[in-house]
């Protein structure tokens, strides 16, 4: 089961957006963080680089 799937299935506080009516060069990667505050958990990529050494892959 996907990370994804489980979070919300144990907390139903998982989301995903999608944003396809945007321009392709508009478009930039985000990263959810489960646990955190919502205002907190999209993260543009500059943000993930200042703390990825801190993070542990989970799948």
């Amino acid at each position: 089961m996907r990370l994804f799937e489980q979070l919300n299935r144990e907390s139903n506080k998982a989301f995903t957006a999608t944003l396809d009516n945007l321009p392709y060069s508009w478009r930039t990667t985000l990263f959810i963080l489960p646990g955190i505050e919502p205002n907190l958990q999209v993260l543009p990529r500059s943000e993930f680089d200042k703390i990825k050494g801190k993070l542990m892959v989970v799948e």
